[in-house]
């Protein structure tokens, strides 16, 4: 489909629990007022196009469309308002409305790339047809990505998406679709197949998963005799789509270091289980990561939703600037990062999750990260700017600058507060 395309809701925009779809559709000319979505009734025995079509929506509302111009990271602050992306639009419709702050938490104007959904804060027109857009990301629990130059866009106001079902819409099958545009007939249009992938199948993970009575954020001790794990079910309200049609369940995934040791698959609405610890391992006292999804099963396709788990998989501290003498860190009040080097010794940047469990820690959510200049020499100590990126098991990013340029008399041995920060894995 030129300038259209039929994307996936997530659950939070599905209509009466119910998988739902949305096309998004640009105008080709100003004189265009309506256009008509048109779904194959049956499929050809032969493997053909279907031989007729029902009309499914009319729409009288449409998107802008276009194209990134950059590339835009997934490693941006949930709410972007310093990078940025920027974006060129094509077609008749060249103007974006105006936008709040508050409006971009109300998701009054969307863009859609891809699998992500954001809502945009601010726009600035820095050339003919070209915006630089500031967005809040991830909206409506959709994942962050990745966006390059090239990728195709489309901007739509909230009201104006027109959500559609289909009985047949279920993960991996397939259905033809005719666009007619303006006065176009329908004859004249070729036929579009999509397969669906189950995105409206994505619950949210259960929350408040302990075992045996103890909350941390996935990681465990293990147990003298047997695990019992509880957890609550996740507030799908309206997110759970035709629960006629799904089996929805727990997935519990238990990993002794980077294994999957063991799989555990609990149906809605239990909300606890009792496993014996020689089920995972073979009786060695070792700790365990648990990673908790909601999973639904079609009868023909399983599809598990994101994973609940607030390890830290990857910490790196990247100052600005050299330290003097050296970059003393640590967790807690614990001293796990400092040397005996001189100014200009210390590395690039620093491993925090190495450091940590060289310490005997594991970096974990609501761990205070503080870092001083340590000074060697009693002449000036010297402070700088850094940047901090945490990566959690889902991956998840948490991306923290700090720090100042600083420069004064010191005294040997003496730590010079450079800033700090908390563990938090970013919400919105």
């Amino acid at each position: 489909m030129n300038n259209a395309t039929i994307v996936e809701l997530p659950p939070a925009l599905c209509i009466a629990n119910q998988a739902s779809f949305a096309l998004l559709l640009s105008r080709n000319d100003v004189t265009m007022t309506a256009a008509k979505l048109y779904v194959g009734k049956n499929l050809d025995f032969s493997g053909g196009e279907p031989s007729s079509y029902t009309l499914l929506q009319t729409l009288t509302a449409f998107a802008w469309h276009g194209q990134m111009s950059g590339n835009y990271p997934d490693t941006t602050l949930y709410i972007d308002q310093e990078l940025g992306c920027t974006v060129v639009l094509d077609g008749p419709d060249l103007i974006l409305p105006d936008v709040t702050a508050t409006d971009s938490l109300e998701n009054k104007l969307l863009l859609f790339n891809r699998g992500e959904i954001l809502s945009i804060i601010s726009q600035q027109l820095i050339a003919p047809k070209t915006y630089k857009l500031f967005c809040v990301r991830g909206r409506f629990a959709t994942e962050i990505q990745f966006h390059q130059a090239g990728d195709e866009i489309f901007i739509l106001q909230l009201v104006d998406l027109a959500p559609f079902t289909l009985p047949s819409a279920l993960p991996s099958n397939q259905c033809t679709f005719k666009l007619v545009r303006g006065v176009d007939n329908l004859e004249d249009q070729n036929g579009v197949d999509v397969v669906f992938a189950g995105l409206s199948w994505h619950l949210p993970p259960p929350a408040m998963v302990q075992s045996n009575g103890i909350i941390n954020n996935g990681q465990f001790l293990a147990p003298d005799d047997t695990l019992d794990i509880e957890w609550i079910l996740p507030d799908c309200g309206n997110l759970l789509p035709r629960q006629d049609f799904v089996k929805p369940a727990t997935r519990l995934d238990f990993y002794l270091g980077a294994t999957l040791a063991h799989t555990e698959i609990v149906a809605w609405p239990a909300t606890s289980v009792s496993i014996p610890w020689t089920t995972i391992t073979d009786g060695d006292q070792q700790d365990f990561l648990l990673v908790a999804t909601t999973q639904v099963d079609t009868g023909d396709v399983t599809v598990a939703g994101q994973g609940l788990n607030s390890t830290v998989t990857a910490a790196v501290l990247t100052p600005d600037d050299i330290f003097d003498d050296v970059c003393a860190i640590f967790v807690n009040g614990t001293l796990i990062r400092t040397s005996a080097g001189g100014s200009g010794s210390d590395p690039a940047s620093f491993d925090l999750v190495a450091l940590a469990t060289t310490a005997g820690i594991r970096l974990k959510i609501g761990d205070l990260v503080t870092i001083f200049a340590l000074d060697n020499f009693g002449v000036a100590y010297v402070t700088t700017t850094w940047t901090a990126m945490v990566t959690f098991f889902d991956g998840v990013k948490q991306t923290v600058t700090g720090g100042q340029d600083e420069t004064g008399p010191s005294v040997i041995g003496t730590y010079y507060p450079d800033g700090q920060f908390i563990i938090a894995r970013p919400t919105i």
